[in-house]
């Protein structure tokens, strides 16, 4: 009868350390949950972050890499400028516009106060 009641004795006593052990791990500190899960997303979009960070970098350095080189002297004629046919006689026969209207013309034509 001794014996019985030992081993009664034997599982309540391990049954209330796993209930204590299941009770620690449900009685964890929200505040400790909470900054886990944020650290977690903060840890995700730096990733996020970084890997944008990559991509749009070697989008840029093959635009720049595909890009025409550019003569700072011929810079007038890579602007739209509206075009001017003329006739045999040399007199103006029609103006083909750009959508933009520019023409160019000398430093010393424009006034001062511009």
């Amino acid at each position: 009868m001794k014996e019985k009641i030992k081993k009664e004795d034997t599982k309540k006593d391990e049954i209330n350390a796993t209930e204590n052990l299941n009770d620690k791990e449900m009685k964890k500190p929200f505040s400790k949950i909470v900054f886990k899960t944020i650290r977690i997303i903060f840890l995700v979009i730096g990733i996020l972050i970084i890997c944008l960070a990559i991509v749009g970098y070697e989008f840029v350095s093959k635009v720049i890499e595909d890009a025409p080189n550019i003569d700072p002297k011929q810079m007038h004629t890579l602007l739209s400028e509206h075009s001017i046919i003329y006739d045999a006689r040399g007199e103006e026969f029609e103006i083909i516009q750009t959508l933009e209207f520019r023409e160019s013309i000398e430093i010393s034509r424009i006034p001062d106060q511009v």
